[in-house]
């Protein structure tokens, strides 16, 4: 499987799916197809894990579209991004490209256009991995989740990090769940921790609870 992903935002169901199966067709073995409704879940997903190219739209709930570019840039995410947009506003055009977004189309989506535009991005991704020793990836969920299942009391670089971003003490408290999937579910992973990620928002706030953070990963070794 390909190590290069691509993260689709977008909070119409249809769109959102249409798109998603659009490009992982056309980019099959090429790209990771990932997908979420809002711009909120996005930049955790973008906080926690490495994606290499980001579509997403502009108007959606939560956090939007603008919002979630300026969320990338303010937290220096190595990140492609192109967006997908109803609204032919010059305005709009200057916000996302002066974010650093690299194009701006609109919808109904012109899937040649699109293609084109995301080949290249994909190929400027390649070659700036293949010159590149390394790049400040963001922390990956699956070691670190893994790292405090099999040595909670070693700390290695990164749990120190994530400690400390999310000012954790060892008083700190915090719920730990695991799901075994047979090897069959593996491909729709993804799509299921996004979907328990958004059942434990609505649970939490319909709770009046507080939390500061909900992290999800893949984990190897359980």
């Amino acid at each position: 499987m390909t190590s290069n992903y691509i993260l689709i935002v977008d909070d119409d169901p249809d769109i959102l799916e249409g798109l998603a199966h659009a490009v992982e067709k056309e980019f099959e073995n090429k790209l990771n197809v990932l997908s979420c409704r809002n711009g909120a879940i996005a930049a955790d997903i973008l906080r926690c894990n490495t994606i290499d190219i980001l579509i997403t739209d502009i108007k959606m709930p939560v956090m939007n579209g603008i919002e979630l570019l300026d969320f990338i840039k303010q937290h220096h995410i190595t990140c492609k991004s192109v967006v997908l947009s109803s609204y032919d506003d010059f305005n709009l055009v200057r916000d996302v490209l002066r974010l650093g977004a690299a194009d701006y189309l609109l919808k109904p989506v012109d899937f040649p256009v699109l293609y084109q535009l995301l080949y290249r991005l994909l190929a400027q991704v390649m070659s700036e991995q293949s010159s590149s020793a390394g790049r400040n990836y963001p922390l990956n969920m699956q070691q670190l989740l893994e790292s405090y299942l099999q040595n909670p009391m070693q700390k290695t670089e990164h749990m120190l990090a994530f400690e400390e971003k999310y000012s954790l003490t060892p008083g700190s408290s915090c719920i730990v769940g695991c799901i075994k999937l047979d090897a069959v579910y593996s491909g729709k992973l993804f799509q299921l921790q996004e979907g328990l990620r958004e059942d434990l928002y609505h649970c939490l706030n319909r709770s009046h609870i507080q939390y500061r953070k909900i992290v999800t990963g893949e984990m190897a070794s359980c």
